[in-house]
């Protein structure tokens, strides 16, 4: 038996962890059956399924953390490396995201069609998804489009945010654990002195958004975003593949290619 975005049910109605904890240590006990919580909120998660203070705490048997697709996953679903690796830099391994690509047209106008058009449900996806995770979103929305546009280091963020020095460490710190950002480390370089970390958007979907969707007057005409985002694509992908060829010589790696 599965329950899915268990977490959103918790929101209308708290007890409801508390039922099902008295219904799993009496009725259902001994029984041979196996419950599944899932949620695509990690925060909301872990407070209110792993976290010590849910009724739930400790009857849990596994958890798994679902990450997204991996690049070779993506290779095999596209054929060519060329095209996946434009894909991949876009739309990053989120199955949702991946199902909705169409194969038989071009990268630009899969970015049309899915994602510059107002109306179309990526345009919008990682803001609402953001919004229901994050409780100050203005000012990690500013850090994550700072970082977006390529200021990965912690000072340029703070020039460039005009945040101060205190807030930006606090909500990267959060950000990091919400594996929303990932902070990346020379391997010669001891991981809580260094001073040359650089702060990576951890999935290529929201960085893309970041970078092309947020970062845009929301009046602009979508013909003039795609032509902004074609004349800036090639670049994009090159920073990602930049990103990924650095991997082995950090302690953290964005992603395997």
């Amino acid at each position: 038996m599965a329950i899915d975005e268990f977490p959103y049910l918790l929101e209308e109605d708290a007890s409801i962890a508390s039922i099902l904890q008295s219904h799993w240590d009496t009725t259902l006990n001994g029984m041979n059956i196996t419950l599944i919580l899932s949620g695509s909120s990690i925060g909301m998660v872990e407070k209110g399924i792993l976290g010590g203070k849910s009724p739930l705490y400790g009857r849990r048997t596994g958890q798994i953390l679902l990450g997204p697709f991996s690049f070779e996953t993506l290779l095999s679903y596209i054929g060519d490396f060329k095209k996946a690796v434009g894909v991949y830099s876009v739309f990053g391994g989120t199955p949702a995201y991946i199902k909705e690509y169409n194969k038989k047209t071009s990268l630009i106008e899969n970015i049309k069609q899915l994602i510059a058009r107002q109306d179309a449900f990526m345009h919008n996806d990682v803001e609402f998804l953001l919004r229901t995770e994050l409780r100050e979103p203005r000012y990690y929305f500013a850090i994550l489009k700072s970082i977006a546009k390529g200021n990965t280091k912690f000072a340029k963020i703070i020039n460039d945010t005009g945040i101060s020095k205190s807030i930006v460490s606090k909500y990267l710190a959060i950000l990091e654990n919400m594996m929303l950002v990932k902070r990346k480390i020379p391997v010669t370089e001891n991981v809580l002195r260094s001073r040359n970390g650089i702060y990576i958007i951890n999935d290529n979907f929201i960085d893309f958004w970041f970078r092309y969707i947020y970062a845009q007057d929301q009046n602009i005409s979508t013909k003039n975003l795609l032509t902004f985002i074609d004349n800036d694509l090639n670049n994009y992908i090159s920073g990602n593949l930049r990103i990924y060829a650095e991997g082995p010589l950090w302690r953290s790696e964005i992603t395997k290619t």
